[in-house]
């Protein structure tokens, strides 16, 4: 019997996620039996990428989503561990992977209310150098030495003796004005805690939000995804088997409005004030 949430719809029992399809009348073997895709995530806003499942699950009805929060990549384990595909931040690099590159933004500091750089518009990548982040034992070392900018550096920086595993944790150091860290600005916009100040680096890299898949993945459900991802952003170059830095910022596009419409959804709303292109 389905769990009814919201509205009278049904959700999936077992972890409270929305079945679209799952009606009152199904039983317990023909949820079982959809086809599953579990995606691992770490992109905020998440509503912002609610469209490139949207316009899956109308391309697929029988499809059943699971979701999976990604904690801080380690160097002993997937980026995809327990997930078919990863809707991922700054991925670090590894084998039997490829990716598309659905936007880069810039990359921006949080420090505490009442932080020395908490009064700053906004900082260089030299301004913070200096300054301690959140420390972890078993952080992968790609992933970790871009957050902290260790290019930069020449090296890694001081860290607090930590051992944070995941955002919230991370979120815990700098809230208590022991050490900044640096995040994508659409996540920085997300975060939920009013003792933290952004602060726009003028000078940072870019930073790639990116969907990740296996490359001998075959299943027609990973590749209708893959495909609408691509027709998501401007120039299909952007994606990269070989995870180098993005070459286009990613934005809705006429193919995916063909391909939305041929769903019965509409597509990506026309920016406030103005007009879709045709």
């Amino acid at each position: 019997m389905a769990i009814e949430g919201r509205c009278g719809l049904p959700l999936n029992p077992c972890r409270g996620v929305l079945v679209p399809g799952l009606t009152h009348g199904s039983n317990m073997n023909s949820y079982r039996s959809m086809e599953r895709l579990t995606v691992r995530f770490d992109a905020l806003p998440l509503a912002r990428w609610g469209p490139l499942f949207q316009v899956l699950r109308l391309e697929h009805p029988g499809l059943r989503l699971e979701w999976k929060e990604a904690s801080f990549p380690t160097a002993d384990r997937s980026i995809l561990e327990g997930a078919d595909v990863g809707l991922l931040v700054a991925p670090p690099q590894e084998m039997g992977l490829d990716v598309v590159t659905l936007e880069t933004s810039p990359m921006v500091v949080i420090a505490a209310v009442g932080h020395h750089l908490a009064d700053h518009d906004t900082l260089s990548v030299a301004d913070v150098l200096e300054e301690p982040f959140p420390g972890g034992r078993n952080h992968h070392p790609e992933w970790r030495a871009f957050w902290t900018l260790d290019e930069y550096r020449g090296g890694p920086p001081r860290v607090t003796d930590d051992d944070v595993e995941g955002p919230g944790e991370s979120l815990d150091v700098v809230v208590s004005g022991r050490a900044i860290a640096t995040l994508t600005a659409p996540l920085a916009s997300a975060l939920p805690h009013p003792g933290i100040v952004t602060i726009r680096l003028t000078d940072g890299p870019p930073v790639a939000t990116r969907l990740v898949w296996r490359t001998e993945e075959s299943r027609p459900v990973v590749r209708s995804l893959v495909g609408i991802a691509r027709d998501m952003v401007r120039d299909p170059s952007s994606v990269s088997t070989e995870r180098g830095r993005p070459r286009s910022q990613g934005r809705p596009t006429s193919s995916l409005r063909r391909r939305s419409s041929r769903a019965n959804y509409p597509g990506p709303a026309p920016p406030a004030g103005g007009r879709a292109r045709r």
